[in-house]
């Protein structure tokens, strides 16, 4: 069974979400239940992980620093901890979880 595109862990939300690299804009996005993130840094010595970070403190109204990919550092699925979010984004549906 796959798991949901986001939980709660506390005050923490967990995404998963599918990267896609060197793209020509930056954006995110939920479809077909999944998060999709697509960002213009090549996956080079962690730009593209600094990227994710940057675009999701963004989002969610929070420092990059309470930003943490905790699986996948170097895969285009990643799981990621938000520490204590302060937005519920446009592109997040209002889901049972979170």
């Amino acid at each position: 069974m796959e798991q949901p595109a986001c939980r709660r862990d506390g005050d923490d939300l967990l995404l998963r979400v599918r990267v896609t690299t060197r793209a020509a804009h930056e954006h995110i996005e939920m479809s077909d239940g999944q998060i999709r993130l697509r960002i213009k840094a090549a996956p080079v010595d962690g730009k593209a992980n600094k990227a994710i970070c940057k675009l999701l403190s963004q989002s969610f109204g929070v420092p990059a620093s309470r930003i943490v990919i905790e699986r996948g550092s170097t895969a285009r699925l990643k799981t990621i901890r938000i520490a204590a979010p302060r937005l519920q984004p446009d592109w997040l549906p209002e889901l049972p979880d979170c």
